[in-house]
């Protein structure tokens, strides 16, 4: 990601192919560091990808340019292959338009591999259909807190945030409204602060 780079770096950017742009606003942020992966999969380029992720380096991408996400507990699979930032997190996972195709390529990617200790360690049978967990009425009974003070100040945003947490309530989630979190920014890593106080490209 940026820090990597150098301080004026921004998210998202290749010294390979430059800089990765959001399919769905090419003057926004498509996040990082996997954003090629996630604006691929959002651009209808493919129909799954593989991403890397230390710290968010799934998640952001796959929240920002609209897909699915995973990434998998350590040792769920081979991270043979993979230069890491840090042995003790990063992990490849997958990314794709619906939850169960990310399923799909989960189970297609768990195994173990004797060239990376922390899947022999698991001592734990390999899954490989993730898509029988998957469940319509999974949300219901859950408990979710509402952070209202992590959501930014953005009407537009807010809008689209109300009507999920009404999709949310209407699949039986019980939502605790508000748990806010003090000081929450002072909870996150450097990366995640940059891409929080400004998503717009430079």
């Amino acid at each position: 990601m940026g820090e990597f780079q150098g301080k004026r770096s921004i998210s998202g950017w290749s010294s390979r192919g430059g800089l990765t742009r959001n399919p769905y606003a090419l003057d926004r942020s498509a996040c990082g560091s996997s954003s090629g992966s996630a604006a691929a999969v959002a651009a209808n380029l493919c129909a799954v990808a593989i991403g890397t992720e230390t710290d968010g380096s799934v998640i952001c991408p796959a929240q920002t340019n609209g897909i699915v996400g995973i990434k998998p507990s350590l040792g769920l699979l081979s991270r043979s292959g993979i230069i890491p930032v840090a042995h003790s997190q990063d992990t490849a996972g997958p990314m794709a338009r619906t939850v169960s195709d990310a399923a799909i390529l989960l189970g297609e990617m768990t195994g173990v591999d004797d060239e990376d200790s922390a899947t022999v360690s698991r001592g734990r049978p390999v899954v490989r259909d993730y898509s029988k967990f998957l469940d319509q009425n999974g949300l219901k009974g859950a408990r979710i807190g509402v952070a209202r003070n992590m959501i930014g100040t953005d009407p537009r945003i807010h809008k689209i945030f109300e009507t999920c947490l009404d999709i949310i309530k209407k699949s039986g989630a019980v939502v605790i409204d508000p748990a806010n979190v003090p000081n929450s920014i002072n909870l996150l890593s450097p990366s995640w602060k940059s891409f929080i106080t400004s998503s717009r490209l430079i």
